[in-house]
């Protein structure tokens, strides 16, 4: 799509000009600098286009009326059409400079906006200078894109740089040229073809309120002065440890096992090394995810740059000069031989062509990695070197390295935390405050600005995946201890307490983080894990990372440097639902020890290439580990990293026509609630599939759990349920092997073991783990469905590599417009709690299931079409229901995506004063603790009007209670008299209804 939008642009540029423009080489830079656009003639040089109305028209077909034809200016693209839009418009409502700025609006349509008549030579210059007002900051971003076409290549040649709108009125941008990325193989800034400013494409999805301004573009060579007010300190060793320090991490080794082993360790390697002859690689090395020779290159750098760190610390630490000695080797071998490497990135690139590589390594982000360790024993070792040698390493080895890195900016990306971290701690280094500002205040890109824009108020970092949570803590620590060492204490920054306090709220009872994205499972007591919490407890003392703490052996280089030597005992550890509404994320939890149950339902949005096309996914764990697992991912060059692993069908999702998912945006997180019997999430997109509705409620009781998926559209189509789970297969039903049951692409060519039957019927799945823990699946059965069988793959627990254990995997398959999955999940050990399931209603647009549990006998409810339905003694107007019973007396019950549950003797009714007849995110929850005590709380997202008869004798008072239970404050209900009662309930909030005395 990115390609074809070069050509519907040159397209639109016909209209206005006769030729294309002759590229000819500019005067060389002026001190003023060189305009590129004043904005006073915006619609003369300015074009818009809708890139989402790009069609493939057959050759001599009649076009859509109004649409521009590709083809005048690209031959080999003789079908494309775009329709044109209103571009920029020159306005006087908000203007820098001259009489007009240049007004962009109605992003969504008007999604691209292009100029052609630009100067074209842009080397002698190194910013990009321009003004942006903002009306609203509402955190969309928009991509601005030179375009440098080789016209050797088939694809689209270009530099470009993310620009997030988190500011409001005039602000002004001064981008340096190389912070732009490189994107395949544009020719240079020689030769910029034309200007690109886009609202859609790069992941972006446009926000309807974006209203931008721009004004006095232009190129330059001015250079923003330094904000940085701190004077940076001078002495050494103080990067990450001070003379004071080292003396405390010498007594730990001294007292405490941990502590010895760590220490240990380091002096290992540390001696291995002082008795070696230094070699360093003749060049740069490799990418890790396509392994391989090269890889190992890389990984040589990595070792002698950890060497010398190690070396350094133990001559620090021993006093012995043959470490301190074999450092300063290393560092000055690399001072002799870095800028030999060339520059170069993972795809081969060299010298201008690279795209964010690095000398020593592959990528940027890898160059950070290996600069880090050898800054800090150039810190550790600066008293011992001479003048001429600190020289050497600065001028030939740090400085190169920190400007490379400040070439690339990605913003929020995960990489621009690893170049702030090697910009950054060579500036506290070498006291340089210009690298330290690039670091911490860059506009669009600095630690601040990451600390605002890249994490949720959740604590998520915005690409979802856990993985790259702890990625971007591992580029920040050394980062963040070397600024607290000059007085900067960012561990007070909200944001980096909430990034690490997130993976704590997310975690199952084993300390383990669902899968969800690129990465495999994060068990945060492993050491690689839980070193990032002893640094942070250091500083912010917060008691929950005690848990970590102490969940780990402590062994880490982290535990050494900065480890509490003593710790208090762990704090206890909240087991409750928590919905993470900004970050996309509603994670149920029920149960407690073995029996213990964790439902994540994922409304992610996609946010880049670590997403995965798995919204409406779950993740599942119970009996003390992970039963339904994400697939996770393994090195990106692996062929099966994208077959696979990228592909809806490794997820436990819904699929249709065997397709993946969509780039979608954030899914409706519709309904939340919360109590001591139940626990309900609810999500939906029209987004995953085009013209499919889609939504997931997952109800977690104490025993099981409920998943009713469902699926509406206009047409017909394929619809399939999928649940994988680990452990032994078995079924009621009798498989048979097949073949040519499933296509052979979207990841379904990498199924095994296929077997299948049809089945109008209740079925049920049994996996066996070892111990003779089960997980049980029900189905309840509709007509026309095809039951598939086979065998997955996930993710080796370390490696980056596929697990040799496969996983089986089910997939219930219907052909029609509208599809309702409804499933019961229990897993056990020695026998289930769930010992009969009995039918009440079963019909296209209504299935009612009673399920016994010792005592306990809950109602499930779904119902299709709005309207009344009659489950047995119950009726509903509504999408799903459950009450649950012991005996005779009303323990729970839960209303759902409807307006109305009753019985006999009782009845509840909904209205959503914010959707008005939309009764999909209409719910509540109520918990009856007697005749005289019941509890409601609005699952609704909006505030909820709540009608109760009958659950409560007489005139009641209403309490709003806070998040501990207590009564917060008293609530005037609408309406109370004679056991019914009417009151708005705002969301997610429990109320106490209680009869008067």
């Amino acid at each position: 799509m990115i390609r074809l939008g070069l050509f519907v642009l040159m397209a639109l540029i016909a209209l206005t000009a006769c030729a294309s423009p002759t590229i000819a080489p500019e005067k060389p830079a002026e001190q003023d600098g060189l305009v590129i656009a004043d904005f006073e003639n915006v619609n003369t040089q300015w074009l818009g286009y809708n890139q989402d109305t790009q069609v493939q028209i057959a050759v001599g077909a009649k076009p859509p009326e109004g649409f521009l034809p590709v083809s005048k200016f690209h031959t080999k693209y003789t079908d494309q059409w775009v329709k044109p839009t209103a571009g920029l418009v020159a306005s006087t409502d908000q203007v820098k400079q001259g009489k007009t700025s240049g007004k962009w609006e109605n992003v969504v349509e008007n999604n691209r906006l292009v100029a052609v008549d630009i100067p074209h030579d842009w080397s002698a210059y190194k910013y990009l200078t321009f003004w942006a007002h903002s009306a609203i900051a509402n955190k969309s971003a928009i991509e601005i894109v030179a375009y440098s076409e080789d016209d050797k290549t088939s694809d689209d040649d270009y530099y470009k740089l993310e620009i997030v709108i988190d500011w409001t009125g005039w602000r002004l941008f001064e981008i340096p040229l190389k912070e732009f990325a490189a994107t395949r193989n544009p020719i240079g800034w020689n030769k910029i073809d034309y200007f690109k400013i886009a609202s859609t494409g790069w992941s972006h999805n446009p926000n309807p309120s974006t209203l931008l301004y721009f004004d006095a573009m232009k190129l330059s060579n001015a250079k923003t002065e330094s904000a940085l007010s701190v004077t940076l300190p001078k002495q050494h060793p103080n990067l990450f440890v001070n003379a004071t320090e080292l003396a405390e991490i010498k007594k730990k080794s001294e007292t405490y096992d941990w502590a010895k082993s760590g220490f240990q360790t380091i002096k290992t390697n540390a001696f291995m090394w002082s008795t070696r002859t230094i070699k360093l690689p003749a060049t740069g090395g490799g990418y890790y995810h396509a392994g391989g020779e090269d890889y190992d290159i890389t990984q040589a750098h990595y070792d002698l740059a950890n060497a010398a760190r190690d070396l350094a610390l133990m001559a620090q630490l021993t006093g012995e000069t043959k470490y301190g000695d074999k450092a300063k080797e290393i560092l000055l071998g690399y001072a002799d031989k870095y800028l030999s490497y060339k520059i170069h990135d993972k795809e081969g690139r060299e010298d201008n062509k690279a795209s964010a590589g690095g000398r020593a390594t592959a990528q940027g982000i890898n160059e950070a990695a290996w600069v880090i360790p050898l800054a800090w024993a150039y810190d550790l070792m600066y008293d011992d070197l001479t003048s001429a040698a600190r020289e050497q390493i600065e001028k030939k080895v740090l400085r190169p390295a920190a400007e490379l890195l400040m070439e690339n900016n990605e913003g929020r990306h995960n990489h621009q935390a690893w170049y702030n971290a090697g910009i950054g701690v060579i500036g506290f280094a070498l006291a340089d405050k210009e690298y330290v500002e690039h670091a911490l205040n860059k506009k669009g890109s600095g630690v601040y600005y990451q600390l605002k824009n890249s994490i949720s108020v959740d604590g998520a970092w915005y690409e979802g995946s856990m993985h790259y949570q702890f990625y971007v803590m591992q580029a920040w620590m050394p980062l963040f201890e070397a600024a607290y060492h000059a007085g900067i204490d960012l561990y007070q920054e909200p944001g980096y307490k909430a990034l690490l306090d997130f993976p704590l709220r997310y975690a199952d009872t084993t300390l383990c983080l669902p899968v969800i994205n690129d990465g495999r499972q994060v068990y945060l007591g492993a050491s690689d894990r839980a070193r990032y919490y002893e640094s942070a407890y250091r500083r912010l003392r917060e008691p929950r990372y005690v848990n970590v703490l102490r969940a780990t052996e402590r062994e880490s280089f982290e535990a050494l440097m900065y480890g509490v030597a003593d710790l208090p005992a762990a704090s206890p550890v909240s087991w409750q639902s928590e919905l993470f509404a900004k970050s996309g994320l509603a994670v149920l939890r029920a149960g407690a020890g073995v029996n213990a149950k964790h439902v994540v339902l994922n409304a992610m949005g996609y946010e880049g290439g670590h997403s995965h096309p798995d919204q409406l996914g779950i993740v599942f764990a119970g009996l003390g580990r992970t039963l339904a697992p994400d697939a996770g991912s393994i090195k990106y060059e692996d062929p099966a990293h994208v077959g696979w692993y990228k592909q809806s069908l490794a997820h436990n999702v819904l699929i249709v026509n065997e397709k993946s998912q969509a780039r979608a945006p954030l899914a409706a997180l519709d309904a939340f609630a919360s109590g001591v019997q139940l626990q309900v999430a609810r999500a939906s997109t029209t987004k995953s599939y085009g013209g499919v509705y889609y939504a997931r409620t997952i109800l977690l009781a104490s025993d099981y759990w409920v998943d009713l998926t469902q699926a509406e559209s206009a047409v017909e189509n394929k619809y399939d349920w999928v649940y994988h789970n680990y452990g032994k297969f078995a079924s009621d039903l009798n498989l048979q092997s097949t073949t040519g049951v499933v296509g052979k692409a979207n990841g379904y060519e990498y199924l095994s073991n296929v077997r299948t039957i049809k089945t109008d019927h209740t079925w049920r799945a049994d996996w066996t783990m070892a111990s003779d823990q089960k997980v049980r699946l029900q189905m309840l059965g509709a007509p026309g469905t095809q039951i598939i069988a086979a065998d997955g793959m996930v993710a080796a627990p370390v490696g980056d590599e596929t697990a040799p254990e496969r996983v089986p995997l089910v997939i219930a398959r219907r052909q029609a417009k509208t599809a309702r999955f409804v499933s019961i999940v229990e897993p056990y050990a020695n026998a289930p709690a769930i010992t009969n399931l009995t039918s009440i209603v079963n019909a296209d647009d209504a299935t009612g299931i009673r399920i016994s549990r010792g005592k306990t006998t809950d109602v499930l409810m779904v119902s299709g079409a709005r309207g009344e339905k009659r489950f047995g003694e119950y009726t509903l107007d509504g999408n799903v229901a459950w009450v649950s019973r012991v005996d005779d007396s009303i323990q729970a019950i839960y209303l759902g995506a409807g307006t109305r549950l009753a019985s006999d003797n009782w009845a509840i009714r909904l209205e959503n004063l914010a959707t008005g007849e939309n009764a999909n995110q209409l719910g509540v929850y109520i918990e009856c603790a007697s005749a005289q005590r019941i509890t409601a709380q609005s699952s609704s997202n909006a505030v909820t009007v709540i009608s109760l008869e009958g659950l409560v004798a007489g005139n009641v008072n209403v309490f709003q209670l806070d998040e501990q239970g207590n009564r917060q404050t008293q609530v005037k209900p609408i309406a109370n008299a004679n056991g019914s009662v009417r009151f708005f309930a705002n969301p997610q909030v429990v109320y106490e209804i209680i009869a008067n005395p």
